[in-house]
C-alpha cells in the first residue's frame, strides 16, 4: 500500500520511498519539512461551528475507512477485526455527535469556546507524533486538534499509517483544514533530528509512545518556557477486587480488559489485586472464562483471541520468569513472587495478567499506588474497582493514584466524551483566559 505525505492540502510526490511492513512510506526531505512548517504558519483559523458540522458529516458517513482498508490494516498489523471494527464504529458515533461533546464542555462562538468564566481559544502550531497500530487514535487526536484550531504538523505511525492518511483525506473532502502529514523516519538520525525540529519549532506538542520512546524524543530538546508538552505515556492500568466483589462478574470484566486488542493498549488491564480468601475462586473463574473466549484468525469477525505474535508472546513469558503461571492458553495469567515484578509494575503488549493476592491487613489501594509510583506519570491511566459498596468505591477512588477510576467494569470500557489522561485534549491544546461580567 502506497502512503504519501500531505502538505498544504495536497499529496506530495516523494523523492523516494521505503518499505515498512506492508506500507510503501515516502521519504521526507528537509524541503518537505520546511514547506510544511510554512504551510502550518499560514493555515487559517475556522469557526468552531464549521468544524463541528464537517466532523459530524464525516462521522455520519462512516466511510473514511472502507472495508478494504479495514482488512488491509488487519493483515498488516494483526489487529483483530473484532476490535478494529468496533473501535472505528465507536469513533464514528463520537464524531457524528461531536457537537454535543463540545457543548458539554462549553459554548462555541467563532473560534472560541466559553466555559463558565474561562475562555478557550486555539490556533497554536502543534506537533503531533503518533505511534502504535491503533487506527482510531489518529482520527480522535486529529479531531481534537481541529477543535482547537491547531496548526498541526503530524508524524503518523509507521506501524499503521493508513488511517491517518485516510482521515486527512476525509477532512480535505469535507472542506476542513487538514494537518501537514510528514512521514519522518524515527529510526534514522536524520529523521529524529527532523522530528525534534518540528517539535521545537511548534508552540506545543503531543507525543504518543512507549515511555522510552517519549523520553528519547523529548530528552535532547531545550524548550522555551512557553512550549506545552503533552506526552501520552504508557498506561499501567489495573484492577482491584474488594472483599465484597462479585467474583464471576469481576473475572469477566478483568478478562475483557486483559484481552482487549491483544492486551496491546494503554487501557488494557495488566494486574489485579485480589483478597487472599477469594484468590482460588477468582482464578478458577478467570480460567473457565478464558477457555470459553472465541479464538481464530485476525480476520475472523468473532475472534476475541487473535493476532498474538510469537515475539510478543516470548517477551510476555520472559516477564513471567520466577512467577507461578496460573493459566497459559494464549492468555497468560501469572502470580509474581515480589511486588517489584514487571508483571505488576510495567506495560507489556500481550494479554498477560499479573495477579497479586493481598492479606486482610494489607491495603490494595496502597499496593496499587506503589506499583505505578516509578512511572513517568506516577499513576495508572485507569483502575477498575470491583465492589458492591458505593462508599468503599468512593474511598478507593479518592486515594488511588489514577487518572480514571471505574466501578465494576473493565479498564477498557471506553467513553470518548470522558477525559483521557486527566483532561480533554482539545482544551489542553487551547490557550485559556478569563472573562467577567
Amino acid at each position: 500500500m502506497t502512503i504519501d505525505n500531505v502538505i498544504n492540502g495536497k499529496r506530495r510526490a516523494p523523492v523516494s520511498r521505503r518499505r515498512v511492513g506492508a506500507w510503501e512510506i515516502p521519504t521526507c526531505e528537509a524541503a518537505d519539512v520546511s514547506l510544511a512548517l510554512k504551510a502550518a504558519r499560514i493555515a487559517p483559523v475556522r469557526p468552531l461551528h464549521d468544524i463541528i458540522a464537517g466532523l459530524e458529516a464525516i462521522g455520519r458517513a462512516g466511510s473514511w475507512l472502507n472495508e478494504a482498508d479495514l482488512r488491509l490494516i488487519v493483515e498488516a498489523t494483526q489487529t483483530p477485526l473484532y476490535f478494529l471494527r468496533r473501535s472505528i464504529a465507536r469513533t464514528n458515533t463520537w464524531l457524528a455527535n461531536i457537537g454535543d461533546y463540545v457543548a458539554s464542555l462549553g459554548r462555541p462562538v467563532l473560534d472560541t469556546l466559553f466555559s463558565g468564566t474561562t475562555i478557550h481559544r486555539g490556533g497554536l502550531s502543534t506537533a503531533i507524533i503518533l505511534a502504535g497500530d491503533s487506527s482510531a487514535v489518529p482520527a480522535q487526536t486529529l479531531t481534537h486538534a481541529l477543535l482547537a484550531n491547531a496548526r498541526a504538523l503530524v508524524k503518523p505511525s509507521s506501524a499503521e499509517p493508513l488511517s491517518t492518511m485516510r482521515f486527512t483525506e476525509a477532512l480535505l473532502s469535507a472542506g476542513l483544514p487538514c494537518p501537514q502529514l510528514l512521514f519522518l523516519d524515527s529510526s534514522s538520525d536524520e529523521g529524529r533530528d527532523a522530528i525534534r525540529r518540528v517539535i521545537s519549532t511548534s508552540a506545543q506538542s503531543v507525543v504518543y509512545g512507549e515511555d522510552r520512546t517519549i523520553a528519547e524524543i523529548y530528552r535532547p530538546l531545550s524548550f522555551l518556557p512557553a512550549h506545552k508538552a503533552l506526552p501520552f505515556w504508557s498506561g499501567r492500568s489495573g484492577a482491584i477486587l474488594l472483599p465484597d466483589a462479585d467474583v464471576a462478574e469481576a473475572a469477566r470484566e478483568v478478562l475483557a480488559g486483559v484481552v482487549y486488542d491483544r492486551g496491546n493498549k494503554c487501557i488494557s488491564t495488566k494486574r489485579v489485586l485480589v483478597p487472599a480468601a477469594m484468590l482460588a475462586a477468582f482464578v478458577a473463574e478467570l480460567r473457565a472464562q478464558a477457555d470459553a473466549l472465541p479464538r481464530g484468525s485476525s480476520v475472523d469477525e468473532q475472534a476475541v483471541i487473535a493476532g498474538l505474535g510469537t515475539g510478543a508472546r516470548e517477551a510476555a513469558l520472559e516477564l513471567c520468569a520466577g512467577a507461578e503461571v496460573l493459566y497459559d492458553r494464549d492468555v497468560v495469567i501469572a502470580r509474581p513472587h515480589g511486588d517489584d515484578s514487571p508483571l505488576l509494575c510495567e506495560e507489556h503488549a500481550y494479554p498477560l495478567l499479573g495477579v497479586r493476592a493481598y492479606a486482610p491487613d494489607e491495603d490494595p489501594v496502597a499496593l496499587t499506588n506503589a506499583a505505578v509510583a516509578h512511572g513517568p506519570m506516577g499513576r495508572a491511566l485507569v483502575v477498575s474497582v470491583f465492589t458492591s459498596d458505593a462508599r468503599a468505591f468512593e474511598d478507593a477512588a479518592a486515594r488511588l493514584s489514577a487518572y480514571k477510576v471505574l466501578r465494576d467494569v473493565a479498564t477498557t470500557t471506553v467513553d470518548l466524551c470522558q477525559p483521557h489522561q486527566g483532561g480533554h485534549l482539545f482544551l489542553d491544546l487551547m490557550r485559556t483566559g478569563d472573562q467577567r461580567g
